[in-house]
């Protein structure tokens, strides 16, 4: 989710609670090919009114809809060229919303709620939120395709710089730059609106992992690429590493060709059976006999390859997870403060530099360019010693990292803090860690908050244990 990285782009479905409903329809006037259209923007919802010489033409929004599959194709042709010229979208594909019923892999996500494996996310169990993953027509009435986009982030394999400290915390790359909750939902916004300005009417419903669909699974179904042992969304060409999006709307653009990858029954080794838009495959995953992602994985968080627990995910722990992070599980956890790359970083179809060899630099991104090392790489105190909400959305402005607060950063620093060495402890360094050890003291201390506390006194017995 995903990814993550975004977390849920690696879980069944993407759905943080629900996107706020903005209190007022606004009807604003934009052109696209020199017409002009009258749309409407509610929340994540647009529609786009067929005009009456549309009506005329009978273009796909309006009520004929009489365009045959060749004018569609170039249609969808269209809108993929837009997407990638226009807004840098790197993977653009289409699925049938009324084969998502029959063929989803929603008898999984249901096992997977069941067997407790999202933790404390309980808004992916809510019943009416499965139902709509279910049954897409709850999300958008008259819903026939989903347009799926992948943006891709990824920063290659030389952008993760050696650990030069364990003073320093690691933050996962996808959260190196601003929201990608901000930069996708305004591509996505953008896209819709030339869709279905461009087909004459009609209504289109866009996500970033805050909707009640099962995400990577749509954007399979789309083409975009196979899900790997890691549960992540993987492109042979591009990796894991992009951020997934997608319009629901009432076009009926024809799908892209598509093959899912079976999973093997845990019961018998078997393939279970899964449908494309088109037809049944029965295909081994591309990820061969390779388990890097299960075996280098610190917290163990696979259950059996295709299946993550989300209680044991440092992912989870560190950005979902709202309460204290269980004892076994903190001393495995590094210094990671905000997410995990580990079973990206670990994968084969990751290892790949996109930067020329002569224009190579560390810590860049495709999408967010050179980034400092205090993003990449905050050091522990700068992080414990902040005092005020304040002060930490201001440092955290427009970052994904601003979501989960001051608090839960604070109580991440504190468990990577207590995951120091004694390598670490050498003479050089003696300074900086009697300043990490004197801001857990005064968290451990006076600090009001409960959570923070009891991390921050966990931290300094460790740091004892150590030097001893």
């Amino acid at each position: 989710m995903m990814s993550t990285r975004a977390w849920m782009t690696r879980v069944c479905a993407r759905g943080h609670c629900a996107v706020a409903e903005r209190p007022n329809t606004e009807k604003v006037s934009r052109k696209h090919d020199g017409a002009k259209k009258k749309f409407k923007r509610d929340a994540n919802v647009v529609r786009v009114e067929a005009s009456a010489r549309s009506r005329e033409n009978d273009a796909p929004g309006s009520a004929s809809e009489t365009w045959g599959l060749e004018a569609w194709n170039a249609f969808k042709d269209d809108v993929r060229s837009y997407a990638s010229t226009e807004l840098g979208v790197t993977r653009v594909g289409v699925s049938s919303a009324h084969a998502h019923a029959h063929g989803s892999r929603i008898d999984r996500y249901k096992r997977w709620i069941e067997a407790g494996m999202h933790g404390e996310m309980a808004y992916l169990a809510r019943a009416d939120r499965v139902e709509r993953r279910e049954h897409l027509e709850r999300v958008l009435p008259h819903v026939q395709s989903i347009i799926s986009v992948g943006l891709w982030y990824w920063p290659g394999r030389s952008a993760f710089k050696p650990q030069q400290s364990e003073l320093h915390g690691a933050v996962s790359c996808y959260a190196w730059g601003p929201d990608y909750h901000d930069i996708l939902n305004g591509k996505l916004e953008a896209l819709a609106l030339y869709a279905h300005t461009k087909a004459g009417g009609g209504t289109g419903k866009y996500y970033v992992d805050t909707g009640a669909v099962l995400e990577r699974d749509l954007a399979e179904r789309a083409g975009l690429g196979f899900t790997g042992k890691n549960t992540m969304l993987i492109d042979r060409k591009h990796g894991s590493g992009f951020f997934l999006g997608e319009i629901l709307s009432t076009l009926p653009i024809p799908p892209d060709e598509s093959t899912q990858y079976l999973f093997p029954s845990r019961k018998n080794g078997s393939a279970e059976t899964e449908h494309t838009s088109t037809e049944t495959v029965k295909k081994k995953s591309p990820c061969g006999r390779c388990t890097l992602c299960q075996t280098k994985c610190p917290t163990n968080a696979f259950s059996e390859p295709y299946v993550l627990d989300a209680r044991r995910c440092i992912s989870y722990l560190t950005i979902e997870l709202k309460g204290s992070i269980p004892e076994p599980l903190r001393g495995l956890m590094g210094n990671r403060i905000y997410g995990c790359d580990i079973c990206q970083q670990v994968c084969p179809y990751n290892a790949f530099d996109w930067q020329p060899k002569e224009q190579k630099e560390a810590s860049a991104s495709p999408l967010f360019g050179q980034v400092r090392d205090e993003v990449t790489a905050p050091s522990l105190v700068s992080i414990l010693k902040c005092r005020t909400d304040a002060e930490f959305e201001e440092r955290f402005a427009g970052t994904a990292i601003k979501r989960i607060g001051r608090e839960r950063l604070q109580r991440n620093a504190c468990v990577a803090a207590g995951n120091i060495t004694k390598m670490s402890r050498t003479q050089e360094m003696k300074e900086s860690v009697e300043e990490v050890v004197s801001a857990l003291s005064e968290l451990a201390a006076d600090d009001a908050r409960p959570l923070v506390q009891e991390h921050a006194q966990w931290a300094l017995n460790r740091l004892k244990d150590v030097a001893t």
